[in-house]
């Protein structure tokens, strides 16, 4: 089981923050990502996310299914019963403003293809996230890690922030608190304090307009001389 640390989960971030602007189609690339790693979501529970699963609130994330890949087809989560997961300010802003760019309805899912189906975990796999974390890693002299791995760097993180063992069972959807005791044995908060108090963001390393301007060419400079 790998996982990042933190700083590596922001550095990451912000290069595909950089990479996949606000004003760019793929930016829900990075929504992805900013996902997977505040949450713990397990692949197939992110592409099954629908719209009307964002609370009216928008603090929590009601998880109820998932895109099952051998079967392509939407199904009820691993584990049968629905949970809610933190969704804080600026994942909350992130999933708002991309259902509001997509014309997304409350019955579909966030994450869909042209034809506004589902997508595909291997696709997503093969034309981003490998295409992104072997440019990444090779930038920053990153470690690489499995999609699925970001989960185990949310649950790592949430329990190094000091989240309890209970409360991180129940964000992770695992059965068993044996698997979520396997990352730590740290005490914490709830999942109402979640939100406010566990961020991992791109915006920890810069703020900066210009900055992000500046790393961006630097990237682009840097992945040409790779290619």
């Amino acid at each position: 089981m790998l996982f990042w640390e933190k700083s590596e989960a922001e550095s990451f971030l912000k290069y595909t923050s950089v990479k996949y602007p606000k004003e760019s189609p793929d930016r829900w690339k990075y929504v992805v990502y900013l996902l997977a790693l505040n949450t713990g979501l397990r692949s197939g529970e992110i592409w099954g996310l629908k719209a009307k699963d964002l609370s009216e609130d928008g603090a929590r994330l009601l998880i109820r299914r998932q895109f099952a890949i051998a079967s392509n087809c939407l199904t009820q989560t691993k584990g049968k019963q629905a949970r809610a997961v933190p969704c804080n300010s600026e994942l909350r802003e992130e999933l708002i403003s991309l259902i509001a760019a997509k014309g997304i309805q409350a019955e579909e899912t966030i994450f869909m293809t042209e034809n506004r189906t589902p997508q595909r975990h291997m696709n997503f796999i093969h034309r981003a996230f490998q295409k992104d974390i072997d440019f990444w890693a090779k930038l920053f002299n990153g470690k690489k890690i499995r999609f699925h791995d970001l989960r185990h760097t949310a649950a790592t993180l949430l329990v190094s922030e000091g989240i309890d063992l209970k409360t991180v069972q129940g964000i992770c959807g695992h059965a068993d608190i044996k698997t979520t005791m396997g990352y730590a044995h740290l005490v914490g908060s709830n999942v109402d304090k979640v939100a406010n108090q566990f961020f991992v963001s791109s915006k920890a390393l810069s703020n900066s307009k210009n900055e992000n301007q500046k790393s961006l060419e630097k990237f682009e400079e840097k992945e040409e001389e790779v290619l």
